[in-house]
């Protein structure tokens, strides 16, 4: 099974920590925070539009080719990113963190 060796998390006081060896499956099924679920569907709609773009029929400038491909790699990491992000809770035996 894959392993994910060094991947942001986001803490639930708004500090980001490391979790080490973490499956990837695991970590993409637990959840989202409200932040990067709104990151994600805005990467998800970039890159949506950009396929439109791109697969449409019409023939459109080479500058619009280029600015809809770039859009279309930045919304899927966006996306991506934003799935892999996930909520951890505090352990009960950990000392919460000092302000």
């Amino acid at each position: 099974m894959f392993k994910v060796f060094v991947l942001l998390s986001y803490h639930h006081r708004s500090k980001f920590k490391i979790i080490v060896n973490m499956n990837v499956i695991s970590r993409l099924s637990q959840p989202v925070p409200k932040f990067f679920r709104v990151i994600r569907t805005i990467g998800l709609v970039l890159t949506a539009a950009s396929v439109t773009v791109l697969t449409s029929g019409m023939a459109v400038p080479a500058i619009v080719t280029t600015i809809a491909g770039y859009t279309g790699l930045a919304g899927a990491v966006a996306a991506a990113v934003s799935q892999a992000t996930v909520t951890q809770e505090p352990d009960a035996n950990q000392a919460p963190d000092a302000q």
